[in-house]
């Protein structure tokens, strides 16, 4: 099966408040692969990147899963910011692995602010 789509993401809260107005949070998203029947081979790209209609947006993210001979992979991909990361289990082995840099990493670079509210 091929997956290629696009979109975005958007959504309102009350919960948190920017001068009396409800605060929004929103991603552009796009996703493809190819996924098998037995999903050995598949293959998944997904990739998230700021919305400047919102109050908060999260910044450019790529992801790529891969699957094959019964290990699940996932790292990042083309990312703005100053980190990657690593995933896998091996379903065979019950063995996780996981490695990222996060050198000069500032989790706050993840989310856009539009606005900043008042405190």
């Amino acid at each position: 099966m091929e997956i290629d789509t696009a979109g975005k993401f958007f959504y309102k809260t009350g919960l948190v408040k920017t001068e009396g107005k409800w605060t929004s949070f929103a991603s552009n998203f796009s996703a493809s692969g190819t996924l098998y029947p037995n999903l050995d081979g598949s293959s998944f790209f997904m990739s998230l990147s700021g919305n400047g209609g919102a109050d908060y947006s999260l910044s450019r993210l790529d992801t790529l899963v891969n699957y094959s001979d019964d290990k699940i992979e996932l790292r990042t991909m083309r990312t703005v910011l100053p980190f990657s990361m690593y995933a896998s289990y091996d379903f065979a082995g019950e063995k996780l692995a996981l490695s990222g840099d996060f050198e000069k990493f500032n989790p706050l670079k993840l989310v856009s602010v539009r606005k900043k509210p008042e405190i």
